[in-house]
């Protein structure tokens, strides 16, 4: 199954869209890793984060599954922070502000 991604990198705010038990869902996050940057790659995947309901929340999406119908790339960058770096998972232990998305 083949779509056509954007091109994201990470610090990108991205809004997946998933099919899962007859339902379209949607998770709205910061990309904080992608692996595999071929999109043809069976084993490209990204990492998306968001702070809900007082936790972080992490989700790894595998892109070739049938589970991931289609991500929107929101925001090219953060405008608020300014992310350097190729994995971001220092966001981690950084405030909880820094990986809210709205």
């Amino acid at each position: 199954m083949l779509i056509d991604y954007p091109k994201t990198s990470p610090g990108d705010i991205l809004d997946v869209k998933l099919f899962i038990n007859g339902f379209a869902k949607y998770f709205k996050g910061l990309c904080i890793s992608f692996k595999g940057r071929s999109m043809l790659n069976r084993n490209s995947n990204l990492t998306v984060r968001n702070y809900l309901n007082k936790n972080g929340v992490e989700f790894c999406f595998f892109l070739h599954l049938n589970v991931v119908l289609s991500f929107n790339l929101y925001d090219y960058q953060r405008k608020r922070f300014a992310y350097r770096a190729s994995k971001l998972f220092y966001l981690r232990n950084k405030l909880n502000r820094e990986s809210l998305v709205f």
